[in-house]
């Protein structure tokens, strides 16, 4: 039985957005390898590490690593390796590193547990997708190639060319699942 304190909804549905989102990615490809459920004396913990991925997964010859709060370094991007293409830590809740076919790319999915008076994400949390896609990358060069809010709503989710804002509630998961299909079956 999984128990969680209800003291925090936005860390609760961030997590919730984890679970949903591992998945998600368990439906489409072979798992590799995973660090989000081990073992106990008397069942299973589930763990939602930051220093290594939580999930690996294949699909046709693509390798997805999926990453639970992932840190960005400033200027590391500017690098061999993913990171910040500007002087600012980037921390987005979830990122899948997808390498193989000669391709090495980002998507970031990013859980905002609030609303503005419209019912619609607010714009700051928008803004912060925004930042994600053009501040991420390797060698100087931005390769989030999908970023997207998920929000707690109803509905179709909207895209705005590799932007998207995805609502997001248990019963609600089509516009991810969509998205995803969309990402991963390069359409």
């Amino acid at each position: 039985m999984l128990q969680l304190p209800i003291t925090d909804l936005p860390a609760l549905y961030e997590s919730w957005t984890a679970l949903t989102v591992c998945a998600a990615l368990v439906e489409r490809g072979e798992v590799l390898a995973q660090q989000l459920c081990a073992p106990l004396e008397e069942g299973w913990t589930l763990r939602l590490q930051r220093d290594r991925p939580i999930l690996k997964i294949r699909r046709g010859g693509r390798v997805l690593l999926l990453r639970y709060q992932p840190r960005y370094e400033p200027y590391a991007g500017l690098g061999s390796s993913f990171g910040s293409l500007d002087r600012y830590l980037r921390i987005p809740d979830l990122s899948i590193e997808v390498r193989g076919r000669g391709e090495r790319w980002l998507a970031v999915l990013d859980a905002k547990y609030r609303l503005a008076p419209d019912d619609h994400p607010p714009q700051d949390a928008l803004d912060d997708i925004y930042a994600y896609k053009g501040s991420l990358g390797q060698k100087g060069v931005p390769l989030v190639r999908y970023a997207a809010l998920l929000y707690p709503g109803h509905g179709l989710g909207e895209d705005y060319g590799g932007i998207g804002a995805l609502p997001h509630l248990p019963g609600h998961t089509n516009a991810l699942q969509a998205a995803l299909d969309r990402l991963l079956n390069g359409s």
